[in-house]
């Protein structure tokens, strides 16, 4: 948290951050619509002096929560 009692932005649980195919930009924005070599919120910093006011944190459902607990298939290491 920061001084206004805002969480501080982090691309990995921004629900806008997107890893991309490009080797030279492995990181995007989908808001903002650029990528990046850095994660996003670190070139907004850089380029306009301010926090990003885009994150929106992801929202993690239920299904989603359950789904990761649980393995959709089992794999033989030893095959």
């Amino acid at each position: 948290m920061d001084q206004e009692g805002k969480k501080i932005p982090d691309c990995w649980s921004c629900a806008f951050f997107s890893i991309t195919w490009d080797k030279k930009f492995p990181y995007g924005c989908e808001l903002m619509g650029f990528k990046s070599k850095v994660t996003p919120c670190l070139d907004v910093v850089r380029f306009d002096g301010k926090r990003c006011l885009g994150f929106v944190e992801k929202q993690l459902t239920f299904s989603e929560a359950s789904g990761q607990l649980k393995r959709k298939r089992k794999v033989n290491f030893l095959a």
